[in-house]
């Protein structure tokens, strides 16, 4: 069996075993060896020893065979390959595990820095960074573009409408190749400007996500005719897209209403499925029904005629006498908020709470 031993030396005269071939010489300082052993059984012979040094400082830090070959690496404040690059410069050596002849070395640092190796390591597989990562070596095969035919029952053919702020209806058709992505970009063109289309990956595969433009216009869809029809096999239904500058940026002035004008639009901004698996999506769903419930009770509301809101509304409005009846009520209500106003006072500090 054969044996190796490194080290750091500042001796010249390791070659004290007789036998071993001395290969390279001290080059002063500290340098690194390399020592070939031969066991027999019933004794070790020395083989060779190699130097490794320069006239900087130089040591070496790890070791390996492989396949008869001995690799070291190490460090050095000189030149031991092509250049010195840094202060200090890391360097390989390959070895021949026989005769000690050094075959290879590799030096490599960075511009004004000190390098430090701590190990060597090899693989037969050839230098590569996926092992760091964890990634198994082999051809990479590139993801294969499906199109909607094979992903779903829609054919070459269906088609769907859409429409922007009650215009003419727009044909999307598919045709035969088509990807999602295709489809979103047909609508993207007719409704340039005025919707959002992406491409969203789901439990169920790809789906298109349509959006109407938070200040835009009002979308709508329309089902194609009979089983023709691409929107229900595209997994969606027709609908009418509301922008929420329509639905959550209502201007207060509109509500001037009368007995005729009662109602309104009102979202409850439920998307998608709420699940309450966990005390975390519980109280998420409970804050979001909370809302719901709280948006239909503003839909309830604005059903009812109230004479004295419409009242308040016209306030500073000389539109004729004002009843005895409503004249004591906003004489109540701004009586009652003078009072809430005045009570939030704080003498001590001078300001309201």
């Amino acid at each position: 069996a054969n044996i190796y031993v490194t080290g750091v030396t500042q001796n010249a005269a390791l070659d004290s075993a007789g036998t071993a071939t001395i290969i390279g010489a001290a080059a002063g300082g500290s340098d690194g060896f390399v020592a070939g052993f031969s066991d027999g059984g019933s004794s070790v012979s020395a083989n060779f020893v190699t130097y490794i040094g320069t006239a900087g400082t130089d040591s070496i830090a790890d070791i390996t065979v492989n396949a008869g070959k001995v690799f070291v690496a190490g460090s050095t404040s000189s030149i031991l390959g092509a250049a010195q690059v840094g202060g200090t410069d890391g360097f390989v050596a390959r070895i021949d595990g026989v005769t000690g002849i050094v075959e290879d070395t590799q030096q490599f640092g960075a511009y004004l820095s000190n390098t430090k190796i701590s190990g060597v390591a090899f693989t037969a597989a050839g230098d590569s960074v996926l092992s760091k990562l964890g990634l198994p070596l082999g051809t990479v095969k590139a993801d294969a573009t499906y199109d909607i035919q094979s992903q779903t029952n829609a054919r070459a053919g269906d088609y769907f409408y859409i429409s922007f702020d009650g215009g003419a209806k727009k044909k999307i058709t598919i045709d035969d190749g088509d990807t999602f992505d295709d489809i979103a970009r047909k609508i993207r063109v007719i409704g340039f400007g005025k919707v959002e289309v992406t491409v969203a990956d789901s439990a169920q595969g790809k789906q298109l996500k349509i959006s109407s433009l938070s200040n835009g216009v009002p979308v709508e869809l329309f089902a194609g005719k009979g089983d023709q029809d691409a929107l229900a096999r595209l997994g969606m239904e027709p609908a009418r897209l509301i922008p929420s500058n329509i639905l959550f940026n209502i201007n207060p002035q509109a509500e001037k209403y009368s007995k005729a004008d009662l109602g309104g639009v009102f979202a409850l901004n439920i998307d998608g499925a709420l699940h309450i698996q966990d005390k975390t999506t519980a109280q998420y769903a409970i804050g979001i029904l909370d809302k719901a419930i709280t948006e239909i009770q503003r839909a309830s509301r604005s059903l009812i005629y109230d004479p004295v809101k419409a009242a308040l509304l016209r306030k500073g409005e000389r539109t004729g006498t004002v009843s005895t009846y409503l004249t004591n009520k906003i004489s109540n209500y701004q009586d009652a908020l003078y009072r809430l106003q005045a009570s939030s006072y704080n003498s001590n500090n001078g300001g309201y709470y």
